[in-house]
Parts: structure tokens; C-alpha cells; sequence
């Protein structure tokens, strides 16, 4: 098959064997499939997948040194049109939340085997699938990162339909604007993202509705949310109503997003 180069300086070249920054994605469909690829149809694959289907997608090494990112990556990290390629997680990210990428990148192409991280970044809840990469010497090892916000839609989401890859809740979050809560501002949020009312908050944390009145001020002023509705959903948008992330806070990145 000739694949055709991309017209954009840095496409990596696919989600399977990559050899050229500017070469196009190749995946022949397994037989029996039904499906019969056109010498075209890479470009049309790649193209869909990093602008039109409105996910994150970045191409890194063992190092956690970014090869290639889309604009939703770019818009996710809040680095509007900078160029990440060179740019490492650590560069992007606190220590530990890149350290624990680093290592996942590395497991899976230890294993060959994709894996589904679940955490968050700037404070919104992402699913993050990694994917290897087959490379050659000069290459270097890489996988493909695919990763979507988990919305509303996922208040139960299903981590076992994730086919094919193990699912890994992220011991680091990258916080964000959450960074400035306290751990009992954090489960009032979470409470707010269920739907409870402050007397039903109240009643859940041994508390006066006086108190968890006056942390639902704190938390709109800290937020700069104005109502209940807002406060609810920046607490689906952070995971914190289904992913334990409240009762796992010691394990929260604490430092502030690198600007």
C-alpha cells in the first residue's frame, strides 16, 4: 500500500507501525472484517481520529516525550496553539501524576498489552487508553494515548467495557483549579455532584446545614461558580462523584498546575 504524506508538518504515521514524524497511520482490517481499504483511506482514518472525533490523541515515548498531540490535547492542557512536540509530561504536568504516565507508557510496552488509565488532568476526570506502537531501532519504543472526558454520561461508567485493555484507576490527579480545596471542601463538592441537599449533606457529615452552607459559599467563591448547578457540575467533570477520588485524597497531587 503507498501511503501518502500528511499535509501537515508532524503527523505521526500510525497506530500501529510508525516511521516517519510525517507519515500517515496504517491498520489493514483483520480478515474477515468485511472491509477493503483504499490507498486513501489511512489519511481519511488519521484525519478522523484526531480532528474529528473530538478526543485527545498523542503519540510519546518511554520518557513521556510528546511526538505528537492534536488540538484537543493542546485545549485539554490549556496550552492553546503551542507546539508540544518535544515537550515532555513533566514539562506539563506535576511530578507525580507525569511519573505515573511514564510508568504506564512503559508497562504497556513492556507487555504489548493496552491499558486504560483513569485520572485527572487540570481538574477534569479523563480516560486515557494507551496503546504500543510498533517501531523500529531507530524509532524507538512509543505508544498512541487516546483519551476522552468522563461525563455525565459515565456517573456509572463501565471500566470493563474498555475491550482489550486493563483498567487502572491513577493513584496522582492533576487537580487544577481544585488544588485550592480543603479535604471537606472536596466531599461537599462531591455531595453537591450527587444531587444532595444541604440538609442531606449535613446529615452525611455530622454537621450543622449552617456549616456545609457556609462550605457551599466557600466552594462557589473558590470556583467562581454561582449556583448549586454549576458546583454539581464541575463535581461530575473531576470524577469525584464515582471514582472514590474523595476517599482516596492522600494519594491527590496537591501541587498546582505548571503554567
Amino acid at each position: 500500500m503507498t501511503v501518502p504524506r500528511d499535509r501537515r508538518e508532524g503527523a505521526p504515521s500510525g497506530t500501529r507501525h510508525m516511521s516517519d514524524a510525517n507519515e500517515t497511520p496504517v491498520h489493514a482490517p483483520n480478515e474477515g472484517d468485511g472491509l477493503s481499504l483504499q490507498s486513501s483511506d489511512p489519511r481519511v482514518l488519521w484525519d478522523a481520529l484526531t480532528h474529528d472525533a473530538e478526543v485527545g490523541v498523542l503519540v510519546v515515548d518511554t520518557r513521556g516525550t510528546i511526538q505528537f498531540a492534536n488540538a484537543a490535547v493542546q485545549g485539554a492542557l490549556g496550552t492553546g496553539e503551542v507546539d508540544l512536540r518535544g515537550k515532555s509530561w513533566h514539562d506539563l504536568l506535576p511530578k507525580d501524576v507525569a511519573d505515573e504516565r511514564v510508568r504506564c507508557a512503559q508497562q504497556v510496552i513492556a507487555t504489548s498489552q493496552p491499558t486504560a488509565l483513569i485520572g485527572m488532568i487540570r481538574g477534569g476526570c479523563r480516560c486515557a487508553i494507551f496503546r504500543p506502537i510498533e517501531s523500529d531501532a531507530r524509532e524507538g519504543a512509543r505508544v498512541l494515548v487516546i483519551c476522552r472526558p468522563l461525563t455525565a454520561m459515565d456517573r456509572e461508567p463501565k471500566f470493563d467495557a474498555v475491550d482489550g485493555c486493563a483498567v487502572v484507576i491513577a493513584q496522582f490527579n492533576d487537580l487544577g483549579p481544585l488544588s485550592v480545596l480543603t479535604e471537606r471542601e472536596f466531599e461537599v463538592l462531591a455531595f453537591i455532584g450527587e444531587g444532595l441537599s444541604t440538609a442531606e449533606i449535613a446529615q452525611r457529615l455530622h454537621r450543622s446545614v449552617k456549616t456545609v452552607e457556609w462550605h457551599r459559599r466557600l466552594l462557589g467563591s473558590k470556583l467562581e461558580a454561582t449556583n448549586r448547578v454549576e458546583l454539581a457540575r464541575i463535581a461530575i467533570r473531576a470524577g469525584l462523584t464515582h471514582l472514590g477520588i474523595v476517599d482516596t485524597r492522600p494519594r491527590i497531587s496537591s501541587r498546582r498546575t505548571k503554567t
